[in-house]
């Protein structure tokens, strides 16, 4: 009887070991103000200089964050060992539209939270005609997604931002562009709009020419 209690306790002893062993947790930090989710479980508001301590079993996890002014958004898959891991939810340079290459190509694409309208952040690279980035859209595979489409002017309007500035362009989301091409007539017979994000305005531009540097921005609705 006295052995079979000391195998008991062993074994017990070893599932606690085991457990302990498996436990860890995430140290969660950030640059910006957010409302985060662990493994899309909403967690309390992290601000600023604070950390939160979340439980969590050994293994990967999935960190999504949004600013509190919805503006601009984060997501890192992050993985628990036995111990504390930190999670460091870095956002203010997304914030700002200053986005250093490695985190773009993580990152290729933002959601505005007010339309739902789902933007490349990079355009095709290099001027071209109506007709050419009607054509690079169409055959777009971007972040797992295609349905891509040029934007109708007052949607490009629409992503202008004078607070933001980015090498002179003032546009939301940490998008890189100067001009683009919309899918709006424009204001004569073989013409259309683009936008320039350098002052924000309207520019006509017959369709088989590139203007001052009329480029591919790409767009689609969110969740099709």
């Amino acid at each position: 009887m006295i052995a079979l209690r000391n195998v008991m306790f062993l074994c017990l002893a070893l599932s606690s070991f085991a457990a302990a062993q498996s436990s860890a947790s995430l140290l969660a930090t950030t640059d910006l103000d957010c409302n985060w989710k662990l493994d899309g479980k909403p967690q309390d508001l992290l601000k600023v200089d604070d950390s939160i301590v979340v439980a969590a079993s050994a293994g990967k996890h999935l960190v999504q964050a949004t600013s509190t002014d919805g503006l601009t958004t984060f997501r890192l898959v992050e993985e628990a060992s036995q111990g504390q891991e930190m999670v460091e939810i870095k956002m203010k340079s997304y914030h700002q539209g200053q986005i250093a290459d490695a985190d773009r190509a993580q990152h290729p694409t933002w959601t505005a939270p007010a339309t739902r309208l789902m933007w490349v952040r990079d355009d095709n690279g290099s001027a071209v005609t109506w007709q050419q980035a009607s054509n690079y859209y169409a055959n777009l595979q971007l972040g797992g997604y295609s349905g891509w489409r040029l934007p109708v002017i007052n949607e490009l309007a629409g992503t202008y931002d004078e607070t933001q500035n980015y090498q002179g362009v003032h546009i939301k989301g940490g998008i890189h562009n100067w001009f683009a091409w919309s899918n709006s007539a424009g204001d004569a017979s073989g013409v259309a709009w683009y936008f320039n994000f350098l002052d924000g305005k309207r520019v006509s531009f017959q369709l088989g020419g590139s203007g001052i540097g009329g480029r591919a921005l790409c767009v689609r609705r969110s969740g099709e």
